[in-house]
């Protein structure tokens, strides 16, 4: 029989396998609902930065406060995981967090955007590809080129494809919001020594 003692465990080491899936959702659930109202924002104000009429500036506003605020959505739910560990947190398990909430808000956000094509916008396709071509036009393409450019993104003007593209794009955006958080939040609980 072995009679060795086992070394002492930290609370950090006894946490560090203790599930976060209710902070991925939770901060999924709020990263969906954010994206959503900022898609929003943009309808009634008539600044959509998908559309080629709205200004530069008004879409690098529209990007620097939507990669803002997923970015501290992020590091939130990194920082409350962290609180329930003791204070301290892996880079891997921030980088896995990261990309549970991104899925979450990913999945939410199919649910939402379709209500937004089929229900509070349903014309938004028509309107973009008209906007697109007149944008076209300005930039003195002949009708031949702008219906060739229309042809090889015809897929882009179709909410099908939105909805199947987001999750992934969401997922990529984790990974980036994933290795920033990762890298700010991260603190390596204290090694213990075998006894």
């Amino acid at each position: 029989m072995d009679n060795t003692i086992p070394p002492p465990v930290s609370p950090a080491n006894r946490n560090i396998e203790k599930p976060n899936n209710p902070i991925a959702i939770k901060y999924g659930l709020i990263s969906a609902f954010v994206s959503f109202a900022m898609l929003m924002l943009g309808y009634l104000t008539d600044t959509d930065p998908n559309m080629p009429t709205t200004s530069v500036g008004i879409k690098i506003v529209h990007i620097v406060v939507g990669m803002g605020l997923g970015l501290l959505i992020t590091v939130l739910g990194i920082k409350e995981d962290r609180q329930q560990l003791g204070g301290y947190i892996t880079f891997a398990r921030c980088l896995i967090l990261a990309l549970k909430i991104a899925i979450v808000a990913g999945i939410v956000s199919i649910g939402l955007m379709a209500i937004y094509f089929y229900g509070i916008n349903p014309d938004y396709y028509e309107v973009l590809k008209a906007a697109t071509m007149e944008d076209m036009e300005r930039q003195g393409l002949s009708e031949a080129q702008i219906e060739q450019a229309m042809s090889f993104s015809s897929f882009a003007f179709n909410p099908i494809f939105a909805l199947i593209i987001l999750p992934f794009a969401s997922a990529f955006s984790g990974l980036i919001f994933g290795l920033i958080g990762g890298l700010i939040m991260k603190k390596e609980p204290p090694y213990q020594r075998p006894v």
